[in-house]
C-alpha cells in the first residue's frame, strides 16, 4: 500500500507564501467567440487526436480550463475526458498547486519508488506520499519479472509502466498527494489520465486474459482467422487507398483484438472507402476515353497516340501513365482544391509550394495529387484561408 502521512503543523516561516492570482491564465472568451475559437482549433494538429474534429468537446475542455484559470491551449493539452470524467496530467496538477502558493517537493526518486512531500501555505498542513513498484503490482498495473517491471498490451507491446516506470510512479504519487492535501486546488481533476484509463482495465493484458466470448468470438483461433483476412485484404490495395484506410483505422482508435461488432463496423468503413476509390477510377476512365466528344478517343488534355500493333493500348497519356489510373485526382475534386486555393489567395504554383510544405514532399502540379491527397489538400487550404493573414508562398 502507498505510504501517505498527513500532519498539521504550525509553519515556522513568519510570512507564508501567498496564493498566486489565477487571472494571468484566464482567457476572456464566451458565447459566439468561444464557439468560433473551438471550431477553428478543432481542425488543427494542436488538438489531441481524441478531440480533433469535435468542436463541442474542444469547447467543453476550454470552458473547464477557464474555471481553473488556465488558457485554452493548455486546457486541450492537459485536460482529458475518459468515460465522462475529467482527468489532468500530473504536470498540470503540480502547476496548479504551485500557482496557489503551496509546495510539492520530490523527497526521493529511484528505480523502484518515488516519495513526495507537500505543504499548504495557508494552514501549514503537510503530507508525504510514497508510490513503489510493489504498489503498482498490487494494483494490477505491472508484474515483476526478474526483478524488473513488466507491463504489456494485448499485442505484446511494452506499456508506459514498463518503459517509463519512474515517470509513472511520479504521476501516481502526485495524484495521491494532491487528493490528500490539495483537493480544493485540483477541484474535479482528482485523477490523472493514466488512472482513469486503468480503472476497470489492468495494464498487463495477455492472450490468456482476453475474454474472447465477451468479444463475440468462440475462441482466439476464430478471431485470428478474421484478423489475417483483414490484413491480407489491406495488403492487396494500392498505396493511396492503403494510406487512407490506415488513417481511418487510427482515427477509429482500433487495435487487435477486435470485437465482432468492431470488425463489422470496420468492414463497412473500409468498403465505403474502396467503393469511393473505384467510383473515382471509373469516372476518370470514362472521361479520358473521349474528352473532346468527337468520337476519336483523343483526350482534350493532350493527344493520346496508339500503337498500331496494339490499337487498344495508348502509347502515352502523360499524367495517367505517370501516376497510374488509381492515382489521378477526379476533375470535381481538383476543382475543389483550386477553389480552396483561391479562397486562400494562392495561385496554383503557390498552392503547390504550400502543400509541399504541409505534406513534406514535393507537389509540382495540383493535377498530380492523389485522390486522398486532394481531399486532405482541400481541408488544409480551407484552414489556410481561415488564418489571418493567409499563408504566404514564394514561387521561384
Amino acid at each position: 500500500m502507498t505510504d501517505t502521512q498527513i500532519e498539521h503543523v504550525t509553519p515556522d516561516h513568519t510570512a507564508p507564501p501567498q496564493p498566486v492570482s489565477n487571472d494571468a491564465g484566464a482567457v476572456a472568451i464566451s458565447g459566439p467567440a468561444a464557439w468560433d475559437l473551438a471550431q477553428k482549433i478543432a481542425r488543427t494538429e494542436f488538438v489531441p487526436q481524441a478531440l480533433r474534429g469535435k468542436p463541442e468537446s474542444v469547447l467543453a475542455a476550454i470552458l473547464y480550463g477557464r474555471e481553473l484559470g488556465i488558457g485554452p491551449m493548455q486546457s486541450l493539452q492537459s485536460i482529458h475526458v475518459i468515460d465522462g470524467r475529467p482527468g489532468a496530467s500530473p504536470e498540470l496538477m503540480r502547476a496548479l498547486v504551485a500557482r496557489a502558493g503551496h509546495r510539492i517537493d520530490v523527497v526521493e526518486s529511484t528505480a523502484d519508488h518515488v516519495t513526495l512531500s507537500g505543504e499548504r501555505c495557508d494552514t501549514g498542513a503537510t503530507a508525504t506520499v510514497t508510490w513503489s513498484l510493489e504498489d503498482a503490482r498490487q494494483a494490477g498495473l505491472i508484474e515483476i519479472r526478474d526483478g524488473r517491471p513488466w507491463a504489456r498490451s494485448k499485442q505484446g507491446r511494452p506499456l508506459p509502466w514498463e518503459q517509463y516506470t519512474r515517470a509513472m510512479l511520479l504521476a501516481r504519487a502526485t495524484a495521491e498527494l494532491c487528493r490528500a492535501l490539495f483537493a480544493d486546488v485540483i477541484s474535479g481533476l482528482s485523477y490523472t489520465v493514466e488512472e482513469l484509463q486503468s480503472i476497470d482495465r489492468p495494464a498487463t493484458l495477455t492472450a490468456e486474459t482476453v475474454d474472447w466470448h465477451g468479444l463475440g468470438w468462440a475462441n482466439q483461433a476464430e478471431h485470428d482467422v478474421e484478423r489475417d483476412r483483414i490484413r491480407a485484404a489491406l495488403a492487396d490495395v494500392d498505396g493511396a487507398v492503403r494510406d487512407e484506410l490506415l488513417t481511418k483505422w487510427a482515427e477509429m482508435g482500433l487495435a487487435w483484438p477486435l470485437s465482432r461488432d468492431q470488425l463489422a463496423e470496420w468492414e463497412q468503413v473500409a468498403a465505403s472507402i474502396t467503393d469511393q476509390e473505384r467510383a473515382v477510377d471509373a469516372d476518370e476512365s470514362s472521361s479520358a476515353v473521349d474528352e473532346t466528344g468527337d468520337g476519336t478517343g483523343n483526350s482534350a488534355r493532350g493527344a493520346t497516340t496508339r500503337d498500331e500493333s496494339n490499337p487498344a493500348e495508348p502509347v502515352h497519356e502523360e499524367k495517367r501513365r505517370a501516376t497510374g489510373p488509381n492515382m489521378v485526382v477526379p476533375p470535381a475534386l481538383l476543382a475543389e482544391v483550386r477553389s480552396a486555393a483561391a479562397a486562400a489567395e494562392l495561385a496554383d504554383l503557390e498552392a503547390c509550394e504550400y502543400l509541399s510544405t504541409m505534406f513534406g514532399r514535393a507537389i509540382d502540379d495540383l493535377e498530380a495529387l492523389t485522390a486522398a491527397q486532394a481531399r486532405a489538400a482541400v481541408e488544409m487550404l480551407h484552414q489556410a484561408a481561415a488564418s489571418t493573414p493567409a499563408p504566404e508562398a514564394t514561387v521561384s
